[in-house]
């Protein structure tokens, strides 16, 4: 054993809504938490809406299908994310405990006897963390905050899982550098709110690449809305769950860090922010949820698309008043 058992804290969600931290993302943030003293930054410029095409729209800038919350990891805090392929389990736990680092693992929670509701009943990914090894059990440590478990378990039950979630192509186990000293400078603050306000404000395509963003980018897809024939929607409409659903999370995201900005004794901002920028945040991220139900709701119906076009047109209202609210309150120069 090398000393990294039960050093991870756990990380707190400072807003009654929880659902936009999943498991992967309540592992990561328990790491900067304890070696960096806070994760909120990874929310410093949430946002995000990227329009390609009535059928092609989400949260990721380009191709490379980057989270803006992984982008903020590496670029704020200096951790780079190292992945973990063509290792068995005990390979890789040797490897990062020679390194002094968690190992943060991806598993078939089919095989995750702690997750009751899901072992031997129904199959999806879910990440956890090893943080320590006993060659004499041949047991890890595992913290799962999302499951709120924490216990030793025989490295070959965690086996298991871990070679049965090989078929989640794009997924993989990985393990973060030990971050940079992190200084949460006035600098750093302004700089991501003028991106925060950038992601808002979006732009037209540029350099031929065709993606709307931000504003601009809602504006389009509610224009090619209101030109679609039902028929064509009803057959796009089941991959915009998911799509709205990341969406609205990301705007859950900014909520937790002005939630950060106002309650952190390391912030300028500490106890000014005012009831109404926090209203209608909740409010915009509340309607991009109401948004996807009611597309459900009302797919077929020849009524449908002007009850989708009226939706869009309140969201991007609010998103403009929020852009409004933020160069008052807290934007400076």
């Amino acid at each position: 054993m090398n000393g990294i058992q039960r050093v991870l804290k756990k990380s707190e969600i400072l807003q009654d809504r929880k659902s936009f931290v999943d498991c992967r993302g309540i592992s990561i943030f328990s790491f900067l938490e304890t070696y960096v003293g806070s994760f909120h930054w990874v929310f410093s410029d949430s946002w995000g809406f990227y329009y390609r095409g009535l059928n092609h729209f989400s949260v990721y800038r380009d191709e490379r299908m980057i989270h803006p919350f992984d982008k903020n990891i590496e670029d704020i805090y200096g951790v780079k994310t190292q992945p973990i392929r063509d290792l068995s389990l005990n390979e890789a736990v040797q490897h990062c405990m020679g390194l002094e680092v968690p190992l943060f693992i991806i598993a078939e929670a089919y095989y995750v006897p702690w997750i009751s509701y899901d072992y031997l009943k129904n199959k999806h990914p879910h990440f956890f963390i090893i943080t320590d090894y006993n060659s004499q059990k041949n047991e890890v440590y595992i913290i799962d905050y999302y499951m709120k478990f924490e216990e030793w378990v025989p490295l070959e039950t965690v086996e298991l899982s871990y070679n049965a979630a090989a078929e989640y192509t794009g997924e993989y186990s990985f393990y973060l550098t030990k971050p940079e000293k992190f200084y949460p400078t006035q600098t750093l603050l302004q700089s991501q709110l003028r991106s925060l306000l950038h992601n808002i404000q979006g732009s037209e395509p540029e350099d031929g690449n065709g993606v709307y963003s931000g504003i601009v980018g809602i504006k389009k897809f509610k224009e090619d809305l209101s030109f679609c024939e039902l028929a064509s929607m009803d057959k796009m409409i089941e991959n915009w769950w998911n799509y709205l659903g990341e969406i609205g999370g990301l705007r859950e995201g900014a909520l937790e860090f002005i939630y950060y900005l106002n309650t952190s004794p390391d912030s300028p901002y500490q106890n000014q922010i005012s009831k109404d920028l926090f209203a209608l945040l909740n409010e915009t991220a509340n309607l991009w949820f109401s948004f996807r139900n009611v597309i459900y709701k009302y797919r077929g119906q020849e009524s449908s698309t002007e009850k989708y076009t009226a939706f869009l047109q309140k969201i991007i209202e609010n998103e403009e008043k929020f852009i409004e609210m933020i160069l008052k309150e807290l934007v400076s120069g």
